[in-house]
């Protein structure tokens, strides 16, 4: 048997395409849920704020960009989806469709980031206030009684009464506007660390995916897909 009848040796399949594609397809239904999930989130918000004594109807004007925000990624999502599915069926056609959406999805994100972070702080100046108010009605700022002299009626003594009642408004004063200051740096560093958090989440699949398919072995590879 010469060696020109021997069958051609079986052709090497990389296993990414269906790696990705699974992975595509859930962050893809995942985003297309984003929107009942994200109204979901904006009721709950504001039901905890009513249980907490605070106006859980300041909330209320977000509902507006949210539902936006959540039909924009439910769109962008779709496009995630079908991307996956290409990548499942080695279509030609992955490589566009998971370009645009890397370009898309990172303009998303990065647009709805500054409403995210006001939403964020309306939230922590609602928990921060109510916490001052709670701490006020505890502290309820009246002379203490080790400072105040018993009172006779005397004119001096109520002097003295007033001046011990200064005291400890002066101290609760103080004491609030400390923790004031430590609160609201403690919830200014809280919404950052969030806003940023869900940023770098929010563009990690979409950054991979602009790298991933413009390197030089992937785009030779999907050029010899159908």
């Amino acid at each position: 048997m010469s060696p020109t009848n021997f069958p051609p040796p079986p052709l090497r399949t990389s296993n990414w395409p269906k790696t990705l594609g699974i992975i595509t397809i859930i962050f893809g239904v995942l985003g297309i849920c984003k929107a009942p999930m994200a109204l979901v989130g904006l009721a709950t918000n504001s039901a905890l704020l009513k249980q907490m004594g605070m106006d859980g109807a300041v909330l209320e004007k977000f509902r507006g960009p949210v539902i936006m925000q959540g039909v924009t990624e439910a769109v962008v999502a779709v496009l995630l989806l079908v991307t996956g599915i290409m990548l499942l069926k080695r279509r030609r056609a992955a490589r566009p469709l998971a370009l645009a959406y890397g370009v898309v999805r990172i303009l998303c994100v990065l647009g709805f980031l500054p409403g995210a972070y006001r939403m964020q702080q309306e939230i922590m100046t609602l928990t921060v206030n109510s916490q001052h108010v709670k701490f006020g009605r505890i502290t309820n700022p009246k002379a203490d009684p080790a400072e105040v002299p018993a009172a006779d009626g005397a004119a001096a003594e109520s002097g003295e009464i007033k001046a011990a009642r200064e005291r400890s408004e002066q101290r609760v004063r103080e004491t609030t506007a400390r923790i004031e200051g430590v609160t609201g740096s403690v919830m200014q560093s809280t919404a950052v660390a969030g806003v940023v958090g869900g940023g770098l989440f929010g563009l990690a699949l979409p950054v991979f995916l602009l790298i991933w398919f413009m390197r030089r072995p992937v785009r030779t590879e999907v050029q010899g897909w159908a």
